[in-house]
């Protein structure tokens, strides 16, 4: 797609609104490399980050002996979100071709996480992930009405005893973290057991 070089002034709201949006999309092309996945995940993943529900998602990376083999976060920084849309401190007009990932065109380091990701979760014989979700602070009837209806859509439960055992030993030790310049408010930390 050509630039005319016409430009055209958008309000903020369309701009966050916009930026969101991309940033849910670059979400659910990095989870959609994690073994397993299923469909209504990635559907979340958009819905939670395009409106601002989610701070973090987090999975669990599984063998077939159900051994936890990975971890994956993606996490976006709200309050860097919001300097970035205000103050225009970071690319705000993204072209995109519907044909192609969007996480390659915004978000170039991203793009080559994820495919690190999707090598290592080979490499890892990571089988199933199971999705662990991690709401932004927001107060108000609002926020908590977005919350409950979240949960509904997807029919999501509070986590039991095991996952929460499994995901703070998933947290510890080492990890790959990746930031890109032009969503820097988004963040990707990834760690998978050394193959022996």
């Amino acid at each position: 797609m050509a630039d005319a070089g016409i430009r055209v002034q958008v309000s903020i709201e369309l701009a966050a609104l916009t930026r969101a949006n991309i940033i849910g999309h670059v979400a659910r092309d990095l989870a959609s490399t994690l073994p397993a996945i299923r469909a209504n995940t990635l559907k979340s993943i958009i819905h939670g980050f395009r409106e601002a529900i989610l701070s973090r998602v987090e999975f669990l990376i599984s063998n077939d002996s159900n051994e936890l083999v990975g971890y994956m976060a993606i996490e976006v920084d709200w309050k860097r979100y919001s300097i970035a849309v205000v103050e225009e401190s970071s690319r705000n007009v993204f072209q995109i071709d519907p044909e192609q990932p969007v996480s390659d065109q915004v978000a170039p380091l991203l793009a080559r996480t994820r495919s690190y990701i999707q090598q290592a979760c080979k490499e890892i014989n990571g089988v199933r992930c199971e999705a662990v979700y991690n709401y932004r602070e927001a107060h108000g009837e609002e926020a908590e009405a977005k919350r409950i209806a979240f949960n509904k859509k997807y029919n999501l439960k509070d986590l039991n005893e095991n996952s929460e055992k499994r995901l703070r030993e998933a947290r510890l030790d080492k990890k790959l973290v990746a930031v890109d310049s032009n969503l820097p408010e988004m963040s990707v930390t990834f760690k998978r057991k050394k193959v022996v």
